[in-house]
């Protein structure tokens, strides 16, 4: 199995990427994906990496872009001040654990027809929404055999966005703030109480770096030859 661990990876190129991952299980952790002017990471294919507590930080389009069948599993990694923290298009499915994401143009995009999983998530601070819904797509927020347990905080918009959103959004068992929910979003389930679980949070202050830049808008087409040119440093 094929292993990326505690680097820092530089890609030069003026439409660079950090990583394309586009077959196998590779395993991406404890790396720094930072200042990009496209995606630190994308995954895409029938690819099925593990990426684990990995700090994406300034790339100009998103953190990390999932599309075609792809499944990673998406654990415990910080994405902070960039286009938007996830993006998942086409048909993906990624599982999306336990992130911190925040201080982005938009948290998470859920597009197309992909169906990923949220669970255990800090969306917080971003400055449009923390979750948008677009399409055909049915992210899994939560249901009553299994609470979502994602937290959402302090987005400039909404929380969850689900305006565009074709079907029902299930969103059960997160925390969100008052009226920060436009669209078909359902917070309650066959089993869930009467009373729908939102709440105000107290505030998160997690120590982070100072933004520098708001973040760039993706540009308008995309190629292998981008990936050329790509460095490895050691962190340290």
């Amino acid at each position: 199995k094929a292993t990326l661990a505690g680097v820092t990876v530089m890609n030069p190129n003026s439409r660079g990427y950090g990583m394309w991952v586009a077959a196998n299980r590779p395993v991406l952790e404890q790396n720094n994906f930072t200042g990009y002017t496209q995606d630190g990471v994308a995954v895409m294919g029938k690819a099925a990496p593990k990426v684990h507590n990995n700090y994406f930080y300034q790339n100009g389009a998103n953190g990390i872009t999932v599309s075609g069948k792809s499944q990673p599993e998406i654990k415990g990694n910080t994405f902070r001040d960039t286009g938007f923290g996830i993006n998942i298009a086409q048909n993906a499915s990624p599982q999306i654990i336990s992130n911190k994401i925040s201080h982005n143009r938009t948290g998470v995009e859920v597009q197309a027809a992909s169906r990923p999983v949220l669970r255990n998530n800090s969306i917080f601070n971003n400055k449009e929404d923390g979750l948008v819904v677009i399409a055909k797509a049915i992210p899994d927020l939560g249901n009553s055999s299994s609470p979502g347990g994602n937290q959402f905080n302090f987005n400039g918009r909404y929380d969850i966005n689900a305006k565009a959103a074709k079907q029902e959004v299930a969103a059960y068992g997160n925390t969100l703030t008052d009226n920060r929910i436009v669209g078909k979003v359902n917070v309650t389930a066959s089993a869930a109480p009467a009373k729908a679980q939102i709440s105000k949070l107290p505030s998160i202050s997690p120590t982070l770096l100072k933004p520098r830049a708001t973040p760039q808008k993706p540009p308008a087409s995309q190629t292998e030859e981008q990936l050329n040119y790509v460095q490895v440093q050691p962190n340290t």
